[in-house]
């Protein structure tokens, strides 16, 4: 299986979010299965969503933070979790 680079898994999930493709036209043009593609949408949303639970109930220390505040800013659609 490819290892794919953050930026490009950041592309297939902007492009499933903002641009409404799905897991054919995906599938082709990343080389990468629908079950694949569908699994890191999924897995990013739960990412995401865990991460914003834990910081308003101040559960993460702030040296924990910064690999996902990064992570989480590259995510346009954050206000779905907030």
């Amino acid at each position: 299986m490819t290892k794919y680079t953050k930026e490009i898994k950041l592309a297939i999930y902007h492009e499933w979010v903002d641009d409404h493709r799905r897991g054919a036209y995906l599938s082709r043009k990343y080389g990468m299965g629908r079950r694949g593609i569908q699994y890191l949408v999924d897995l990013i949303q739960k990412m995401v969503k865990i991460f914003w639970i834990a910081l308003n109930r101040n559960i993460l220390l702030i040296s924990s933070l910064l690999p996902l505040i990064e992570f989480c800013l590259a995510v346009k659609h954050l206000d779905r979790f907030l």
